[in-house]
């Protein structure tokens, strides 16, 4: 059977914004990283380019001496059911158009943003933890391409929740930090294009398509034939048990 791939732009795409401010010094993972709820949730519709789309940070403002800390998560949502109703996914990846800042790595997870299923086209605070730390659905990208695309190989995990959902729900944190839950000493951040027109964020999808029955029936070419009593013969794989 011959593989095929098809591209599949984000269907749903925007980032959850999380932020402390506090004079004495405090623990990042319990208040950032480990927060029921963000304080702001941008849904994106029209091409922006962020420099902050993933974040994590915690230092000392000497302006102001206050610690200061924070985290932004960048939530997507893929509609693959055009493929997966038919077909079986076998590999895929995950290709997000970086932009501007390459301060750290980034890697996707689970997410359940975005009513889970899709059936809620806009973020909100809520989504914030709606997040699976521990299911990692790629290797981590460690040297943020700022003008090109990044391309997360997706792994088993998420080719299985493609095919068994019809769609992927992924959440890109800061690897260093957020992801294990780490305190950050510094400023850490990378740039996503969003929406960009000529390259959006994609999933490539590759599935194999079945080449169907490949001989002839009482004498007629396979290619003259569209259909044996009724069945397409793209979907037969005998005739007569032949």
């Amino acid at each position: 059977m011959p593989a095929t791939s098809t591209n599949i732009d984000a269907t749903y795409q925007g980032v959850v914004t999380k932020a402390y401010t506090e004079g004495k010094a405090w623990d990042w993972v319990t208040v950032v990283r480990n927060a029921s709820t963000g304080d702001t949730a941008t849904t994106y519709t029209a091409n922006t380019q962020d420099d902050d789309a993933v974040y994590a940070y915690y230092f000392l403002n000497s302006k102001t001496s206050q610690y200061v800390g924070g985290a932004i998560r960048t939530f997507l949502f893929f509609d693959v059911s055009s493929i997966t109703n038919t077909y079986t996914v076998t590999s895929a990846t995950l290709k997000v158009l970086g932009y501007s800042l390459d301060d750290d790595g980034v890697i996707p997870v689970k997410a359940t943003a975005w009513g889970s299923n899709g059936s809620t086209s806009t973020l909100g605070t809520g989504d914030y933890d709606a997040v699976t730390f521990a299911t990692t659905y790629a290797s981590a990208i460690t040297a943020w391409n700022t003008s090109a695309y990044n391309d997360f190989t997706l792994n088993a995990t998420a080719i299985s929740d493609i095919n068994t959902n019809g769609y992927l729900n992924v959440a890109l944190l800061n690897s260093s930090y957020d992801q294990p839950g780490s305190n950050p000493s510094g400023d850490f951040k990378n740039g996503i294009e969003f929406l960009d027109g000529v390259s959006d964020i994609k999933v490539q999808l590759t599935y194999e398509v079945s080449s169907g029955y490949g001989n002839n029936i009482n004498g007629v070419a396979t290619a003259d034939i569209a259909a044996v009593v009724g069945i397409d013969t793209a979907d037969i794989s005998l005739v007569n048990g032949v």
